[in-house]
């Protein structure tokens, strides 16, 4: 087996999520603009966000969400607690970080 990582932002999130065997579908409300997510304590030590402090400045423009997939950790959720980011030799997020 080939040992590459797969990066999915925003619909790339929602589709690895769907392939991984997790449910996608519509949230119950939209989440669009600039907002605070929170990382969990997973994703607050994962290399991409690691010293990044408990939450972070996204900008995010989506209806639509996923469910962690199994044996995926979760990275990130937004402040209605929908799911924003997970990793299992996937790295998936739903947010655009700006820098």
């Amino acid at each position: 087996m080939m040992n590459i990582l797969f990066i999915g932002m925003c619909l790339g999130s929602q589709l690895l999520a769907k392939v991984c065997g997790a449910k996608v579908g519509k949230s119950p409300r939209k989440e669009i603009g600039f907002t605070k997510v929170q990382l969990t304590d997973k994703g607050g030590n994962d290399p991409l966000f690691k010293g990044l402090g408990e939450e972070i400045d996204v900008f995010q423009w989506h209806e639509d969400m996923f469910a962690v997939p199994e044996g995926a950790k979760l990275l990130a959720t937004s402040r209605g607690l929908f799911p924003l980011g997970f990793s299992s030799r996937l790295l998936c997020l739903r947010s655009a970080i700006p820098y």
